[in-house]
């Protein structure tokens, strides 16, 4: 697997990625917002920060490529600065790094490295949306109109305890039929068999 792979991967899964040498990326949240002018809701979105120089141990990115390679530490790390410096030389030389899904880097004019985000999917379009202003009552009502009262609806009687009361009464008429039909003594208490 191509180390730029295995970068993008890297990056997708723990949302900062350190390039030796190069930079550093960071996957931060943007909430969702409103924009004033254009009446529309935007959806929240992750974007991608770089930042040149920005460190200079991918300890966790070594044991990333090591693992997905099957290769020793050593070997992942010595794979991981050879890919650093060839793609550092060709971005100082005016070429570009490309991450095929998410953007690529390359020197702008004043020989700083940037960071240029390819068009990512749009998951969640802006909604159009209108603020809604309700006019506030007057107090100017003429006085020929009754004023209106608005009363809670009261809530359903509930006849709860009339179902228990049924319930109740049905369970004492079966006991007291039991035990009319079956007299309580000794010999019909408990698990006690005559031999």
């Amino acid at each position: 697997m191509k180390i730029k792979d295995l970068v993008t991967a890297y990056l997708l899964q723990h949302h900062e990625c350190v390039l030796p040498g190069i930079g550093e990326f960071k996957v931060s949240h943007k909430p969702a917002s409103f924009d004033d002018s254009n009446n529309l809701l935007l959806p929240a979105a992750e974007e991608i920060v770089f930042r040149e120089g920005g460190g200079h141990h991918a300890v966790d990115l070594i044991a990333f490529i090591a693992l997905k390679e099957a290769i020793p530490h050593q070997k992942a790390e010595e794979r991981l600065n050879s890919f650093c410096a060839e793609s550092k030389e060709e971005i100082r030389s005016g070429g570009k790094l490309a991450f095929e899904t998410f953007g690529s880097l390359q020197k702008n004019a004043a020989g700083n490295i940037y960071f240029s985000r390819d068009r990512s999917p749009v998951y969640f379009e802006p909604v159009k949306a209108e603020i809604v202003y309700h006019e506030a009552p007057s107090n100017d009502t003429p006085a020929t109109e009754p004023p209106y009262y608005n009363y809670p609806e009261s809530p359903a009687r509930s006849y709860w305890w009339l179902w228990a009361a049924i319930l109740f009464a049905i369970v004492v008429g079966v006991s007291i039929y039991h035990f009319s039909k079956h007299p309580l003594n000794s010999e019909g208490i408990g698990n006690v068999q005559k031999y």
